[in-house]
């Protein structure tokens, strides 16, 4: 597809709904890695999680093509990686509230690293340049 023939927000809603199951698999996909690349910064709880999800599809979430992360879907994927072994969560307080802080485990730190790794290699490929430049384009 050239650059003149962009498809035009009606078509990328329709193209959203059409492929809604690839795009949850990718959006799930994507928000394990943002949760752990969050993570290995700093100690986080659900709520500043969601906020920074949030920051990251900005534009996505501005232009109605997704909608804000609910508490619904931020959980339960957190909850799944504490049993997984990539997290672990301690009760604290924040602004007199308790709420629960998540880290990464050792194993958390160690897979995003490996991830990380595995990227920066593959980011060096010509196919995989190909892929993301033509993707910017």
């Amino acid at each position: 597809m050239r650059n003149d023939e962009l498809i035009n927000e009606d078509e990328t809603h329709l193209l959203f709904k059409e492929n809604k199951v690839l795009i949850k698999n990718i959006s799930n996909g994507i928000m394990r890695s943002l949760i752990v690349w969050n993570l290995s910064k700093k100690s986080l709880h659900g709520y500043d999680l969601m906020k920074k999800i949030d920051e990251f599809f900005k534009p996505q979430i501005e232009a109605g093509l997704i909608k804000n992360v609910s508490h619904s879907k931020v959980y339960p994927i957190l909850n799944q990686m504490e049993e997984e072994g990539l997290l672990k969560s301690h009760e604290g307080m924040h602004n007199n509230h308790q709420v629960k802080f998540y880290n990464l485990t050792s194993k958390g730190s160690r897979v995003f690293e490996t991830v990380k790794h595995d990227f920066q290699k593959n980011f060096k490929r010509d196919i995989v340049q190909d892929y993301i430049f033509t993707c910017l384009k």
